[in-house]
Parts: structure tokens; C-alpha cells; sequence
């Protein structure tokens, strides 16, 4: 399996929730949706018990500050059941709602199988930590499979286009 670990270089930090990307995201506490300036503030935002703690994280000047904010925030009592529906949720929107980031995700077809969200920060729940003190802790890397689910979507959802809408695209061979 050809495995992209960590998304660092310079090609693939696209596919980092701190990437600058407007991200729409809307659930029960804000049923009308809002946009935030990167998946991170979206994430951080979604923990949320009510709209004011929302805007609160959404105001964060960088995602960093949002993922800060985040925690000390009221956190919703059903947080640790949802929240792998609602990264996968704004994935879809990150990589379906902006052209530039869907191309971008398509353009990694050709070189890669899956996705492993590599870092030294301890994060093994969504990652993979290899500083040495995680150095034998199994990273469960849950955000590198939610990427990879959303670009086979993505491929699945293309190769079901009928051959006209196709066209009018530029092939995921060509993109990059």
C-alpha cells in the first residue's frame, strides 16, 4: 500500500486541518451553518454547547488559537460518541465545496492509497505520534482514514458522473 505519511511538505499540507480553507459546517446547536477559515476552527467550533462558545472559537485568528479555545470551551456531553461523524463531516464540506481543495484531493489518486496523519505532538487519536515517548503506542490515525473514505467518495461519486459531465472536468489524471 503506497502510504502518505504526514502532511508537512509543501504538496500536502492541503490536506492539514490548520490549511487555510473556507469550511462550512452546521449542526443542531447552529442549524443555519457557518464558515469558518479552516477545518480546525470548524472541529474546535463543533464542540460547542451553544452558538456564543461557537463564534467564540470561529473568531480565532488562526487554527492553533481555535484548537486553544476549543478547550476551554463547554463541551458537548455526547462529544466523545460524535465526533468522528463530525470530522468526517467537515471533510466532505473541505474537499466537496471548494474546487481547488476537491482537484487537489483528486490529484493524489495516482500516488498514494491512504493517508497517515504523522506527528510528534501525542495526538494518537487522530494520528500517529513518533517522538519517542508514544514511540510504542499504536496511533489509532482516525483523521488519515477519514481522508481517505472522503477522496474514495469523491472517486466514487466522479466515476458515477455520466461521460458529459465528465468532460466538462478537468480528468483526475491531469489535475495536480
Amino acid at each position: 500500500m503506497r502510504m502518505l505519511h504526514g502532511f508537512s511538505d509543501n504538496k500536502y499540507e492541503f490536506l492539514s486541518n490548520f490549511y487555510a480553507c473556507d469550511t462550512f459546517y452546521k449542526n443542531d446547536i447552529d442549524p443555519e451553518g457557518y464558515v469558518y477559515k479552516t477545518a480546525e476552527h470548524a472541529f474546535q467550533a463543533a464542540k460547542a454547547t451553544s452558538i456564543e462558545d461557537m463564534r467564540y472559537v470561529a473568531d480565532a485568528h488562526t487554527p492553533g488559537d481555535a484548537k486553544r479555545r476549543g478547550r476551554m470551551i463547554k463541551l458537548r456531553p455526547d462529544w466523545e460518541s460524535i465526533k468522528d461523524n463530525v470530522m468526517l463531516t467537515i471533510l466532505r464540506s473541505k474537499f466537496s465545496d471548494d474546487q481547488d481543495m476537491y482537484s487537489r484531493m483528486m490529484a493524489t489518486v495516482s500516488e498514494y492509497d491512504a493517508f497517515c496523519e504523522d506527528n510528534w505532538w501525542h495526538d494518537n487519536y487522530w494520528g500517529d505520534c513518533h517522538c519517542p515517548k508514544c514511540e510504542k503506542i499504536f496511533g489509532r490515525n482516525r483523521l488519515g482514514i477519514l481522508l481517505t473514505q472522503v477522496r474514495d467518495e469523491l472517486i466514487h461519486e466522479y466515476i458515477g458522473r455520466t461521460k458529459d459531465e465528465q468532460r466538462t472536468e478537468t480528468p483526475v489524471s491531469e489535475k495536480d
